[in-house]
């Protein structure tokens, strides 16, 4: 910013004659920095100063209104979940799950809310599979934090995975 505040004076001072013209910078005199100009006749702010730009009002958003982005989920299901704990926090619940994957090389574990159905929240323990993983399969432990709008409602939670689901009453 300072590289740029300095070019900004020399090119000021050298369509102004020169340094010769600087008189007491700034106090207002005739040869002071105010006689410049503002910062605007020089192209810098106030915004685009190209003829013929078109007013910020007419250009279209760069994503369309309405866009909605789909992700499908490729994760699949963790084989079982073995142990499931709620704890209360201050800005809502922290949900905290173990499990055991399908497939040997599982990774990247998430806790993913699926819905709900009625006063219960569902919850999927996802895991991404890699075909042929050296990695023995052990247990993995997630968690996820439930703010106050995804528990609104909400009597129970059911955690499922493939071979089996384990519900939580709150």
């Amino acid at each position: 910013m300072r590289s740029v505040l300095t070019l900004m004076t020399c090119v000021a001072l050298t369509a102004c004659g020169g340094a010769g013209s600087l008189g007491s910078l700034g106090s207002g005199s005739s040869g002071s920095l105010g006689s410049i100009g503002s910062l605007g006749s020089l192209g810098i702010g106030g915004g685009p100063k190209v003829a013929g730009a078109a007013p910020r009002a007419t250009l279209p958003p760069l994503i369309p209104e309405g866009r909605q982005a789909v992700v499908a989920d490729r994760r699949v299901l963790a084989g079982s979940v073995t142990g499931a704990e709620l704890t209360p926090t201050a800005g809502g619940a922290l949900l905290r799950v173990s499990g055991t994957p399908q497939v040997a090389g599982a990774y990247n574990a998430e806790l993913v809310l699926a819905g709900r159905q009625g006063a219960t929240l569902l919850v999927d323990l996802r895991m991404n599979a890699q075909a042929g993983g050296r990695i023995e399969p052990g247990q993995v432990t997630v968690a996820r934090r439930l703010t106050p709008k995804d528990l609104a409602g909400i009597r129970s939670i059911t955690i499922r995975a493939a071979g089996n689901s384990r519900s939580l009453r709150r």
